[in-house]
């Protein structure tokens, strides 16, 4: 994209979420082409005894990412390795939540909930998927949860408070905001906290607390293990694929120093276990393919969108702040770290065959 057009991008980024950006976007991502062969896809175990109406696209403004830091506010004990409080970073976290929105065809509950009277959204980001909950259970009082406060970019849904804070302190005893009670919840829902919860075991015990009986905790996660689709006669993924991201330095990299810090880049297959211990039960797992590029769309058109965004925001999300976030106990020299940064770009690539896989856990509470 041009420097003119993203300046204007930068300044609708900036109308909408009421910020004043005082630098100019710099893209220093080297320009290099990548092509490749395969394809990739897999299907998906559903559930959920109802069919759950659509629910019409939240208004949200695309945006390529870079990072003009606004506020740097950070709660204390919170692990978090993306921008915080940056227009630029809100509007890809919108973007990303439509797409994996529509990956999972407008679907985002699939808990079989009946007129559930209290929702919590924990890690709710832009209110994208607070706002989605409200408007699917009218009836029920929705409370978005985030360490940062929501960007006002629409009016919310009045059934719909926010409330800024470290989940982890508002479920404890004193946590400080009447709001958020154990025993009061008939359903938490989170999505994508893999690169800011320390301690999942600890985390769901928590949230177990503030569920009613029968109430349910619903995790959308990723883990960070990357295929390429086996067969080139399909473009759906198999389970003979192979993982082609154990060879990844930087992934190694990464995983050690997610280690040292207890981050768990696997939680998108951990999370069913970790659900299990927790006393959770009838623990089901969807699954969904994440294909780099949008060569899946043509069997599967509800990965076009996020699909089509992988390239332009991964690969600079992961080079610029993941990987030197989550490795910055590792002692790695500039030097070492640019070859990283290097590698991460490449291998995050569009590429045909290579997709990472997005999973939905359900756990009900006895």
């Amino acid at each position: 994209m041009r420097a003119d057009d993203l300046r204007r991008r930068g300044q609708k980024v900036n109308d909408l979420y009421g910020f004043g950006l005082d630098s100019t976007y710099k893209d220093d991502t080297p320009k290099t082409q990548w092509s490749d062969d395969p394809q990739d896809s897999r299907s998906r175990k559903t559930f959920g005894p109802s069919r759950i109406p659509q629910i019409p696209p939240i208004p949200y403004i695309s945006s390529n990412e870079h990072n003009v830091s606004i506020h740097g506010a950070q709660e204390e004990h919170t692990e978090y390795n993306l921008p915080r409080n940056d227009a630029a970073e809100f509007a890809r976290l919108d973007d990303q939540a439509n797409g994996f929105t529509e990956l999972m065809n407008n679907k985002i509950v699939y808990a079989p909930l009946e007129n559930p009277k209290r929702l919590l959204d924990v890690g709710c980001g832009t209110g994208n998927s607070s706002c989605r909950l409200a408007q699917q259970y009218p009836s029920a009082t929705v409370y978005g949860v985030d360490i940062s406060p929501v960007p006002s970019f629409s009016k919310a849904p009045s059934n719909l408070e926010y409330v800024t804070g470290d989940i982890k302190r508002l479920a404890s005893n004193d946590g400080g905001d009447e709001r958020i009670n154990r025993g009061d919840f008939d359903y938490i829902y989170q999505s994508l906290l893999i690169c800011g919860m320390t301690d999942w075991p600890g985390y769901l015990r928590q949230m177990i607390l503030l569920l009613k009986p029968g109430g349910y905790l619903e995790m959308h996660e990723v883990a960070e293990t990357w295929y390429k689709t086996s067969s080139s006669s399909s473009s759906l993924p198999n389970r003979e694929d192979p993982i082609i991201s154990h060879d990844w330095k930087w992934m190694q990299a990464m995983r050690r120093g997610a280690e040292q810090l207890g981050l768990d880049t696997d939680i998108g297959i951990n999370a069913e276990q970790y659900m299990k211990d927790a006393g959770l039960a009838d623990v089901q797992v969807a699954k969904y393919p994440v294909p780099f590029g949008t060569w899946m769309a043509e069997e599967k058109p509800e990965t076009k969108k996020i699909g089509g965004l992988q390239d332009p925001n991964m690969g600079v999300a992961f080079s610029n702040n993941i990987l030197p976030g989550v490795t910055r106990t590792l002692g790695i020299g500039e030097e070492e770290m640019g070859r990283l940064k290097e590698e991460c770009r490449r291998c995050l690539a569009e590429e045909k065959g290579k997709y990472w896989w997005f999973y939905s856990i359900v756990g009900r509470k006895l």
